[in-house]
This record gives structure tokens, C-alpha cells and sequence, in this order.
């Protein structure tokens, strides 16, 4: 089976500027997350999807030889991630790479591990029919309140609840081009574990976080 391995990774970012380029562990954001990729031992082809010139050039000289850069309609607040992989799966399918499935990493989870990631592609490989996505744990599920003006009242839950954490993603290329919501009701899962894995880098906080994170080394 080949894969196509999709860095999202667009140059605007309102909360953290120029975030996939910000130092971590004494290297740019975007780094990480091709380390990750290229650890992968699959069939594969990396691919940075990007509008901007500076992390195109970063990401060859890291190793992934991407010659295009994303269309600005692609590369709005507004733009979705559905139509971000399907420009990416369609360009590399023109250049010659058919992949049969992509896999979608966001450069703001440098905290993943490679583990996790062979986890998830040998789950999606058992039924390459079903999407598979990444999620964490929500803690405490049973105090979830609901706020109305100023009322507030305590939602029963006796279930284990979860959301997408944003790490990783994988599609058929079939699916790909057909769905615009890649959050189905059929899908597989993994679960990450814990702070480190599950942290998304979106805010100053999260960078801060991020590296106290790293210097505690817990």
C-alpha cells in the first residue's frame, strides 16, 4: 500500500505567528514532525503542504523535496483540511505518486512518538476502508456543566468521552476526494496518552508549556 504524508503546515496564524517555524528543543516546530514522518517504514512520499517560501525551503533542507507551494485559496482562515489533502493527493497523483492512502500530520504536535504513529497505520491497515484518527482522553467526563445565562447545571455522563487531539489522520485517497468532513460516525481510533502526546501547540501558552515540558522531561 502506497502512502502520501501530508505536513499541513500555512504560513498564517492569528493566535501564534509564524508558529511552525518557532524554536523548540533547538530546532523550528515544522522539524519534528518530518523526523516523525520520515521514521515511518512504509511505501511512502512526504509532502509539505504550504503557502509560504520559508518553510518549503526549510522542509528540503530537512529532506522533504516538495517543488509546489498551496494555491492562497487553500491557505485561508476559511480554508478547510479537506480541501488542503485533496489539492495535495491530486498534485503528487499529477506528478507521478498514486498513493492509495494519506496520512496527516500537523507540525504542532512535536510530542508524538513514533510508537504511536506505527500504532495507528497498523490499526487503519486491518480495514483500510475506515478512517482512522488520534484522540485523547476528556478527564473528569462525569462534571461537564452547562451554562445558560446564570444558570448552570451538571450534565449526567457515566462514559468514558474523547475528542480528536489533531496529531494524525489517515484517509483513503477514495474517501479522500469524496468526503468534506472527515469526522464520520465509522471510524477507528487510537488513543494518546497524557500531556506530552497530547498537546497541541495553538497559543503562547501552549509553546511555553511545550518547553517546560521538554526541560522537566516528564
Amino acid at each position: 500500500m502506497k502512502f502520501l504524508i501530508v505536513i499541513t503546515a500555512r504560513s498564517g496564524s492569528k493566535r501564534l505567528k509564524n508558529k511552525n517555524l518557532l524554536p523548540f528543543k533547538k530546532k523550528p516546530l515544522i522539524y519534528w514532525t518530518i523526523q516523525h514522518a520520515k521514521k515511518i517504514s512504509l511505501q511512502k512520499k512526504i509532502v509539505i503542504s504550504t503557502d509560504s517560501k520559508s518553510i518549503l525551503k526549510l522542509a528540503n533542507k530537512y529532506g522533504v523535496s516538495t517543488k509546489w507551494l498551496r494555491p492562497k485559496k487553500y491557505a485561508l482562515d476559511k480554508s478547510s483540511s479537506e480541501s488542503v489533502v485533496k489539492h495535495a493527493y491530486l498534485t503528487e497523483k499529477k506528478n507521478g505518486f498514486d498513493a492509495q492512502a494519506i496520512i496527516i500530520l500537523q507540525p504542532t504536535s512535536p510530542y508524538r512518538t513514533t510508537k504511536s504513529i506505527k500504532k495507528a497505520i497498523n490499526i487503519y491497515k486491518k480495514n483500510p476502508s475506515i478512517p482512522l484518527i488520534s484522540v485523547s482522553e476528556l478527564r473528569h467526563p462525569n462534571k461537564i456543566l452547562k451554562l445558560n445565562k446564570n444558570k448552570v447545571s451538571l450534565l449526567t455522563n457515566k462514559k468514558k468521552i474523547f475528542m480528536p487531539n489533531g496529531s494524525i489522520f489517515i484517509i483513503n485517497s477514495k474517501q479522500a476526494l469524496t468526503t468534506n468532513n472527515y469526522l464520520n460516525k465509522k471510524m477507528n481510533f487510537v488513543i494518546f496518552k497524557g500531556v506530552r502526546e497530547n498537546l497541541d501547540i495553538d497559543t503562547k501558552q501552549d509553546l511555553l508549556l511545550s518547553r517546560a515540558l521538554y526541560k522537566v522531561n516528564i
